[in-house]
Parts: structure tokens; C-alpha cells; sequence
């Protein structure tokens, strides 16, 4: 019921930060080179050359953002969460560790003082570099290219190349870390009532955290190449090639405290 749920402030979910933050993000790209050519043989040439990448990881220079360690979680000094109980007619929850009971809303919240809400939690230039992750230093990317003229009439020619190339990711997963605690506390609570909203009262809900994994690795591109030219009659040339690229350290986002598959038809979670 819509209408009647908006008049009497009836949410399904609700969620606010506790501030608003702006960071301050800085990088700097440092990259030079050297080439050269040699012509090994009259039917023969050569390409080669290295390219040098220095990439600053991007990072914000006030320093509010954080990323989660698994290392430096400790089991221990988790939060709890409400548990539900109580009968269908008059739900309830609990908690599990001293049995204090509260109302069926607080199920799935954190019980108060329960843990440390930054269990895990590293806050840049404090418990980690101001990085979030390793700065990986020069990347060096070679470059090869071969050129043969099987006739030595340059009929028909081979050529051979590859190379390996870096860049950097995007700035927005840079920009998610400072949504991350202690900076921002942003909880989701779930089926209440406005009214009840109270920073001062109010049951804070697991809130969600962003990370890097901290080994740092920078998107790399490896490519290659294989080919031949033919001179064919009327000044037309037939040129087949292979041209071939990997990927890696590409980014990818992983949950890795997701529920696992078909937990939600389980008999022990239907409430």
C-alpha cells in the first residue's frame, strides 16, 4: 500500500551517511622510453626498444580513505548481530550471546558495543600507506618488431612483433574508499518507521565496505603479431596476419563474504 506507507513514513529500506566527505585524489604518471633500429642484413630489419612506466597508484592526499585487510580482521572482536526469535505471532529478537531480547526490527542489526565496528579496517597513512596498496615501482615494457625479406626482392616479406603494456584503472574504485568507516558511517536499516530514525537511538545495520587487494598489480596487455606480404600483379599486395592481445590484472570485484548459492531456500533461514 503505497500511498498509505508514504503517509504514515513506513520504509522497506533506509539509508544515510553520517557526513558528507570530499577527498583529495592525486596521481602522477612518469613514462620515457628508448628505440632503435637495425638493419641486421640487406633482407633483415629490426625493431626493439623498452618503454619505462612509472604509475603512482591514485590516493587521496587528506587522507580519509580506508580499505579492508583480511589479515588484520580479528574474529574476536566482531560485531553480533540481533538473531530472530519469538513465535510468528510475536516475533522478536535476540541476542545471541546474553539472551537480551528486542523488538522484531532489530533483527539483523548490531547489538550496541557488541565489537569494534572497524574490525578489519585499515585508514590510509595510519594502519596502511596512503596507497591502500603496494606501489609496484617501474613497470618495464619491452617492445620487438622483426622484418624478413624471403626474396630479397621484396616480393614477399615476414614480419614478427610484440609488446607488453601497462595502464591504470579507472579513479572511480578510488573514489569508494572514502565511503568506507571510520571516515563515513553509512548503515541500511530495514522495515521501520521514520519516526524511529535517530542517530542518537537508532540500531545500526552492517554497512557495506569496499577494498583493494593490496598486492597492487597494474592492468598489463600483452600483444603479438604474425604476419606475411605478398606483391601481387597491378600494384596489389596481399597482406595475412595473426594479430593476438591477453589481459591481465584487468579489474574484477569480488564478494568475499558472499551468501552462498540457494541459502535462501534453506529451512533454518526462512524467517
Amino acid at each position: 500500500f503505497g500511498f498509505s506507507n508514504m503517509a504514515l513514513g513506513v520504509y522497506t529500506s533506509f539509508n544515510q551517511a553520517a557526513g558528507y566527505f570530499t577527498g583529495k585524489y592525486r596521481y602522477t604518471n612518469a613514462e620515457w622510453y628508448i628505440q632503435d633500429q637495425w638493419k641486421a642484413t640487406r633482407r633483415l630489419t629490426l625493431d626493439y626498444g623498452v618503454r619505462f612506466y612509472w604509475i603512482q597508484p591514485q590516493y587521496d592526499a587528506a587522507l580519509l580513505t580506508s580499505t579492508f585487510l583480511p589479515e588484520l580482521y580479528d574474529p574476536s572482536k566482531g560485531v553480533r548481530l540481533y538473531r530472530p526469535a519469538g513465535t510468528p505471532a510475536n516475533p522478536s529478537a535476540i541476542d545471541p550471546a546474553t539472551g537480551q531480547t528486542a523488538g522484531s526490527l532489530a533483527r539483523g542489526r548490531i547489538v550496541p558495543n557488541s565489537g569494534s565496528l572497524t574490525d578489519g579496517i585499515a585508514q590510509a597513512g595510519k594502519d596502511t600507506n596512503k596507497y591502500l596498496m603496494k606501489n609496484r615501482g617501474v613497470h618495464y615494457s619491452p617492445r620487438v618488431g622483426l622484418a624478413f625479406d624471403a626474396t630479397g626482392q621484396q616480393r614477399m616479406v615476414f614480419r614478427v612483433g610484440g609488446s607488453i603494456m601497462y595502464d591504470r584503472f579507472q579513479g572511480n574504485e578510488v573514489f569508494d574508499m572514502i565511503t568506507n568507516p571510520p571516515t563515513t558511517f553509512a548503515p541500511t536499516v530495514v522495515n521501520g518507521y521514520l519516526r524511529e530514525v535517530d542517530a542518537r537511538t537508532a540500531l545500526l545495520a552492517p554497512f557495506s565496505l569496499h577494498a583493494f587487494y593490496y598486492n597492487g598489480n597494474v592492468p598489463t596487455v600483452y600483444t603479438y603479431s604474425a604476419g606475411v606480404q605478398t606483391r601481387l600483379p597491378y600494384q596489389f599486395v596481399l597482406d595475412v596476419a595473426y594479430v593476438g592481445s591477453l589481459s591481465r590484472h584487468e579489474l574484477q570485484r569480488l564478494n568475499i563474504n558472499a551468501v552462498p548459492y540457494g541459502a535462501t531456500f534453506l529451512p533454518q533461514n526462512q524467517d
